[in-house]
């Protein structure tokens, strides 16, 4: 057992309290860990805080914004923009947007602040940049820029700012510094040739560095094959790539899950946010464990598939009865990384503090 003091920022409790952290076995989360339409997700990590962005299309408020601190349970906290004016279709004047509208945003972060890219696939074939220091306020446009269809934000070692995008060929864009536009002699080429086995959809790019090494997340879906979750990777930004499928999994009596993106919590885990399209239901949301194997973010389970369960280390409290009040004397606490989640039985509040667990 391993025992703590923490500072509680509770209403009504300011003492420093003493607590037993007990690890307990039981289930971690089930997949799907949102069971709701979340298309195309991109997720970042700031610190201890994760982000998450999704696809609205036609739907305003768009590009909603959401956050957790375990990638299991996330709150909305805002959305990017009110609305989008390109057309009188926007409004149903002359035609509708339907299916149209914000597509598979991007989110980055860099020196206190956020950037989301996004380019409606409508006219005028635009992509849209927004910036804030607070993602869960107002959003301001930073620029209009070249249609970058399904892309993927990426901020270099080096400081420099590059777009990966397309579907079927991928191409590789380089902004300014600032982000006001495309960078006039920067790198503009496609880098990435789908194979011969390639003979469907090829788009979805979500692009991390690892290692010093480029990883491209691409959704693939050859002509009557199987949906399924490859990655690239190259030890320069303009390859030559190498492929590797590393997901190809049905799930839940649903078809195969697949395009999504890889992120790290802040013990070094990595975890791949997958979706799988379930008809009416839209666009469902599955967290697999990623473990690198000769170089390849490999996720899913011992055998390569969604989990249906993931196992994590949870902890009891025990607290010195006279100090908390009685709704937190019978909280429950969740470990996840360095934070512990407190979670209130009567009204599913949370609370984050921070401890070492076991």
């Amino acid at each position: 057992m391993a025992f703590a003091a923490f500072a509680l920022g509770v209403t009504n409790v300011n003492a420093v309290n003493l607590f037993e952290l007990e690890e307990c076995e039981e289930s971690g989360f089930c997949n799907p860990v949102i069971w709701a339409d979340v298309p195309d997700p991109d997720v970042i990590r700031v610190e201890e805080d994760f982000y998450m962005v999704s696809t609205t299309m036609h739907l305003m408020p768009g590009c909603p914004v959401m956050r957790s601190r375990d990638l299991v349970n996330w709150e909305t906290i805002g959305y990017v923009f009110d609305k989008l004016e390109d057309t009188p279709r926007y409004d149903m004047e002359g035609g509708t947007v339907y299916g149209k509208g914000q597509w598979a945003t991007s989110i980055r972060y860099r020196n206190g602040r956020f950037y989301v890219l996004f380019s409606p696939n409508d006219e005028p074939y635009k992509s849209y940049i927004y910036t804030t220091e607070n993602p869960a306020g107002k959003w301001t446009l930073l620029c209009r820029t070249n249609h970058f269809h399904d892309s993927s934000l990426f901020f270099d070692d080096d400081g420099r700012v590059f777009v990966f995008s397309g579907s079927g060929n991928i191409s590789l864009t380089e902004l300014k510094p600032d982000l006001t536009g495309v960078l006039s002699g920067g790198i503009d080429k496609v880098v990435i040739h789908p194979d011969s086995s390639e003979t469907g959809l090829h788009e979805g790019s979500r692009v991390i560095k690892h290692n010093g090494m480029y990883y491209v997340f691409i959704i693939s879906w050859p002509a009557g094959k199987p949906r399924r979750q490859l990655c690239y990777r190259a030890d320069h930004i303009e390859g030559p790539y190498e492929k590797c499928v590393v997901l190809e999994s049905q799930f839940g009596g649903f078809p195969y899950v697949g395009q999504g993106c890889l992120v790290d919590d802040s013990d070094g885990n990595w975890w791949g946010m997958i979706f799988q399209d379930r008809g009416g239901v839209g666009c469902v949301l599955t967290l697999n464990p990623c473990t690198w194997t000769d170089g390849w973010p490999m996720l899913g389970d011992s055998d390569g598939k969604v989990p249906l369960n993931v196992a994590k280390n949870f902890v009891r409290l025990r607290m010195q009865q006279s100090v908390l009040p009685m709704s937190l004397k019978m909280a429950r606490c969740r470990c996840f990384g360095n934070g512990i989640i407190i979670r209130y039985p009567k009204d599913g509040r949370s609370l984050s503090i921070r401890a070492s667990c076991g």
